[in-house]
C-alpha cells in the first residue's frame, strides 16, 4: 500500500520529492517545500513559542533531559503520543501550524489528515536528538518533518537485528542534510528497519526549529508507556 500511495505523489510531484533510497522503507526528500522568506516567518513565530520545555525521558532505563526543547499540538487536546517513557497531549494548534498542514495535506493529495505535531527546538549545534526510532504503537501514516532555520545534518542507521532477523544484508549508514524550508516524508515502514536522529554540530551557532507532523491514533485515555 506504502509503495501505491508513494507513487502516486511522486509521479505527481516528479520535481519535488527525492526518494532519500533506503533499503527496506521509503523517505522522500523534498528541499524547497517551502520558500526560505515563509521558513523564516515561521522560525520567528514558533521560536516565540511559550510552551517550549526541556523534558525528562527515559533512555535505557535512565531518566535524564532530552538535550533539546520540544512542544505539542494537536487537533484534539485528548490525544496521546509516547516517546522515550513520556506520554503527551498537545495545545490546539495555531493558525501558522494549521497553514502548514494544509500544504503538506495537499502536496499529500489529501491522502492523510495530520491530526499531531510535535515541535523540536534546537538552539544551536549542541543541541541533538539521539538515534531513535518512533512508536509506532500511536502512529497510522508517515510522519511529514518540515525544517525551519539553520541547516542540520539529519542520519539514518540501520536496525541491524531486522535485517539480519529477516535474512536481508545489513545496509549502510545514510546522512543529508535538512535545509530551511525543507521537508521529509517518511512512511510508516521507515519506523521498522532505521533509526534517525541530529547528531551535534559543535561550529554551528543558530538555531533550528523541526515541526513534525504525525497521523496519531484515536487513543483516548490510553495512558500506558
Amino acid at each position: 500500500m506504502d509503495r501505491f500511495l508513494v507513487g502516486n505523489v511522486k509521479n505527481n510531484s516528479s520535481d519535488k520529492f527525492i526518494d532519500v533510497g533506503l533499503s527496506s522503507a521509503t523517505v522522500l526528500f523534498y528541499q524547497n517545500f517551502m520558500s526560505s522568506d515563509d521558513a523564516n516567518k515561521f522560525y520567528d513565530v514558533f521560536e516565540k513559542l511559550k510552551y517550549w520545555e526541556k523534558k525528562d525521558i527515559k533512555i535505557a532505563g535512565k531518566i535524564c533531559k532530552q538535550n533539546r526543547f520540544s512542544c505539542h499540538f494537536a487537533s484534539d487536546p485528548n490525544l496521546h503520543f509516547r516517546y522515550s517513557g513520556t506520554n503527551n497531549t498537545g495545545h490546539i494548534f495555531t493558525k501558522e501550524l494549521l497553514d502548514i498542514k494544509d500544504r503538506i495535506e495537499k502536496l499529500l493529495q489529501n491522502k492523510w489528515k495530520f491530526n499531531y505535531c510535535l515541535l523540536n527546538y534546537y538552539p544551536d549545534g549542541s543541541s541533538n536528538i539521539g538515534m531513535h526510532s518512533d512508536d509506532e504503537r500511536d502512529l497510522d501514516g508517515p510522519i511529514a518533518s518540515v525544517s525551519l532555520g539553520v541547516s542540520r545534518y539529519f542520519d539514518f542507521h540501520p536496525i541491524e537485528s531486522i535485517f539480519t532477523k529477516e535474512n536481508n544484508v545489513v545496509p549502510g549508514k545514510k546522512r543529508i542534510q535538512l535545509t530551511n524550508g525543507s521537508m521529509v516524508l517518511m512512511m510508516p515502514n521507515t519506523q521498522k528497519y532505521w533509526k534517525h536522529g541530529i547528531p551535534i554540530e559543535s561550529k554551528i551557532d543558530k538555531g533550528r526549529i523541526n515541526l513534525t507532523f504525525r497521523v496519531v491514533k484515536n487513543n483516548h485515555g490510553d495512558n500506558k508507556l
